[in-house]
Order: C-alpha cells, then sequence, then structure tokens
C-alpha cells in the first residue's frame, strides 16, 4: 500500500511530501506520468492552530502559482517535482479558469466577469459556463478580455 492510499477513509490531509515518497516505486511500474489534483493555494483559512476549512473546494483557487500551504506549500512542491523528474516522470496539475469568489488574490479583481441581475445589480459571475451546476464558490474571469488569457497562459 502507498502513502496517499494509505490515508482512503481518514481525516488526515495529504501533504506533498507523501506523494514524494510514492514516486519511485511508481516509475518502477512503469508509470511515466502522474496527475495532481488540487496542487494550488485555495481558501483553507490558515491559523497557528491548523486550517479552519480543509474541505475547501481544490476548483476555488486564491492564487492559480502558489502550491497549496495546506498541502507543505512551495518548498514541499518543488522537492516532489525533483523527485520525479530524477525517475523521469512528468506531473500534470490543473489549469482552471475559475477563481475563488470569496478569496481571490487582488490580481484577479479587475478581470472578474459581472453580469446585471433581474434587478439591475451588478454581480460576479459565480460558478462556471453551464446553467445546470452553479458553483458559488468559484467565480470567472472575463475571458472576452484579452488580460484574462495572458494571465490565464502566464500562469500555466
Amino acid at each position: 500500500m502507498d502513502s496517499l492510499s494509505s490515508m482512503e477513509g481518514s481525516n488526515r490531509v495529504p501533504h506533498f511530501s507523501d506523494a514524494a515518497k510514492d514516486i519511485a516505486r511508481y516509475a518502477e511500474y512503469g508509470i511515466n506520468c502522474s496527475y495532481l489534483m488540487g496542487v494550488f493555494e485555495r481558501d483553507v483559512g490558515k491559523f497557528s492552530s491548523g486550517f479552519k476549512r480543509p474541505q475547501a473546494s481544490p476548483m476555488a483557487l486564491t492564487s492559480r502559482t502558489t502550491p497549496c500551504t495546506m498541502l507543505g506549500g512551495h518548498n514541499s512542491f518543488v522537492e516532489l517535482m525533483k523527485k520525479s523528474h530524477e525517475v523521469g516522470m512528468k506531473i500534470i496539475t490543473d489549469c482552471t479558469a475559475r477563481v475563488s469568489s470569496s478569496r481571490y488574490n487582488k490580481i484577479y479583481e479587475p478581470l472578474v466577469l459581472h453580469y446585471l441581475d433581474d434587478s439591475g445589480k451588478k454581480l460576479p459571475f459565480y460558478g462556471c459556463q453551464g446553467r445546470s451546476i452553479n458553483y458559488d464558490d468559484t467565480m470567472l474571469l472575463n475571458y472576452r478580455q484579452l488580460d484574462s488569457w495572458d494571465l490565464l497562459v502566464a500562469e500555466a
């Protein structure tokens, strides 16, 4: 059993170091690529005693460039990447068009997509492009603006 599988059903939050421990063994099995979801910073509400919201959606990103502090942060992520490169494994992460609707990085502020509700009030466009499910913990940026695309590409 590997480090990540052993956490199944527990309340323990995985850490980048858990994945790093298993990288070499995965490579021995012939695996040359691994997808890691939710590696970027999200609104987990860090406090000195821990994290207030460890179950925060991995799609509600506060930054699309900063590794999640709850999972080990920048240094642990760099170590994971180093170990994966040593064994020739590629790591794939999310590249999401949405950001957190509550505590997003200020660089996204001028790019937020807005709409007018039935009473004419300007609101951020929560969720995704679809109409069936709306994720109100996320919002879209205005991809009609070239700056939104430039930022997405720069952060990817």
